[in-house]
C-alpha cells in the first residue's frame, strides 16, 4: 500500500491509501490496477490525536510538580522529569516497580499508602494530603499528593498522582514554631 495526498478542484487535501497489482500475460505488462481509497478522516483523527498526546506529554513534561502514573496493580507506569528531580531517583529507576517498592516511601507509612491506593481504585475521590518521602540521597522531604482514578472510555486504567514538594514551607513552619516555643518560655 501506498499513502499519497492530493488536492482536490477546490483546493482541499484528500488523503488516499493506493494497493496497486500489475497484470501480465505471457511476460508482457498489459495493464496495471490501481485502488484508491479515501484515508482523509482517518488520517485527520490521527493527526488530532497526536496533538492532543503531544499536548498532555507537554504538560506533564513541562509540569514543575512530580507526576506520576501506575497500573491497576499498583506497577508504576510513567514519570516526569520533576519527580525525577524531587526524589533524586531516574526514570529507570521507577518505572516497572510497584508503588509499595519504590524506595521513595517511608516503610512504616506503605500499609496508609496501601489503604488509600485501594480506596482510589474504588473510585473514592481522596482530597490532597501531605506525607513524608526520601530521596535517594538517605534524606526526607515533605510533599502533597494529589492522587485521582485514570479512566479510558468509562474503564478504569491506573491511578495518577500529582506531588509537589512542600519542604522548604514546612521546615519554615518548624522553624517559626521554636521561635515561638522559645519566646514562649523567656
Amino acid at each position: 500500500t501506498l499513502d499519497i495526498c492530493i488536492k482536490s478542484k477546490i483546493g482541499r487535501e484528500v488523503y488516499l491509501e493506493c494497493l496497486g497489482s500489475i497484470t501480465r500475460i505471457e511476460e508482457k505488462l498489459v495493464g496495471v490496477l490501481i485502488v484508491a481509497r479515501d484515508v482523509t478522516e482517518r488520517k485527520q483523527a490521527e493527526e488530532t490525536l497526536r496533538r492532543s498526546e503531544e499536548k498532555y506529554r507537554n504538560l506533564v513534561e513541562l509540569a514543575p510538580d512530580g507526576i506520576v502514573t501506575a497500573n491497576m496493580k499498583g506497577v508504576v507506569t510513567s514519570v516526569n522529569d520533576a519527580f525525577s528531580r524531587l526524589t533524586g531517583f531516574s526514570k529507570d529507576e521507577i518505572v516497572g516497580k510497584h508503588f509499595t517498592k519504590l524506595g521513595t516511601l517511608r516503610v512504616e507509612d506503605i500499609p496508609k499508602y496501601t489503604k488509600l491506593y485501594f480506596s482510589v481504585l474504588r473510585g473514592q475521590k481522596i482530597s490532597p494530603f501531605e506525607f513524608v518521602y526520601r530521596l535517594k540521597d538517605g534524606t526526607f522531604g515533605y510533599g502533597e499528593a494529589c492522587p485521582w482514578l485514570m479512566k479510558v472510555d468509562g474503564k478504569n486504567i491506573g491511578f495518577q498522582v500529582i506531588l509537589r514538594d512542600i519542604t522548604k514551607r514546612k521546615k519554615t513552619e518548624e522553624a517559626l514554631g521554636e521561635s515561638e516555643e522559645k519566646y514562649r518560655t523567656q
